[in-house]
């Protein structure tokens, strides 16, 4: 990895301990009240990744899925690494994604999904879900209600700055996917 992908930051201070105390209980009252119901989509962005190490540090029983492109497959492969947790994509991502992981013909992966019915559209996989986690830090509030489809949105890091999210991610070095799609993994600055 080049220098210019790394940046370094301050370790968390305390106020950020204190909201990673208050998400953590709340994400397992959430998924408790809505078992086998809760679902995060992540693009990777360094939001979703504080996110998605949450859930898989608190072995949280939501499914985490891609919204990653073929182009995105080296920050798909390195957070499954880092996380070492299954991070489950679409039908038509998981055909892009064996392709270029394997080298074959579309073809080929096509067969490869259809031994994996499981694999479903994301529009299905949400479908009967009744709570989406979201990233966003910038909502009007911790909650909404998505009436057209009839679910539950809750922004667990409504009010973080974006101080604190880098914060985190230096704290674990955790990568992410930078606004210009290049792949960032923050450190800490240990001071004497």
């Amino acid at each position: 990895m080049s220098a210019q992908n790394t940046i370094s930051v301050q370790r968390p201070q305390n106020h950020l301990q204190q909201f990673i105390s208050a998400i953590r209980p709340k994400l397992d009252v959430l998924t408790t009240h809505y078992p086998g119901r809760t679902v995060f989509a992540t693009q990777f962005t360094a939001e979703d990744q504080v996110l998605s190490h949450l859930i898989f540090n608190s072995k949280l029983p939501v499914r985490v899925i891609s919204h990653a492109t073929a182009a995105q497959n080296e920050i798909l492969l390195r957070s499954i690494d880092f996380f070492n947790a299954v991070i489950e994509l679409s039908f038509a991502q998981v055909r892009q994604s064996v392709s270029a992981w394997i080298g074959r013909e579309p073809e080929h992966a096509t067969r490869v999904l259809a031994e994996k019915p499981s694999v479903a559209p994301i529009s299905l996989v949400l479908q009967g879900h009744h709570l989406l986690i979201s990233s966003n830090r910038n909502s009007a509030g911790s909650w909404e209600w998505d009436e057209s489809r009839q679910r539950a949105v809750y922004y667990p890091l409504q009010g973080w700055t974006e101080q604190q999210v880098s914060g985190y991610l230096a704290y674990y070095g955790i990568p992410y996917l930078n606004s210009e799609g290049k792949i960032v993994v923050a450190t800490n600055v240990v001071s004497n």
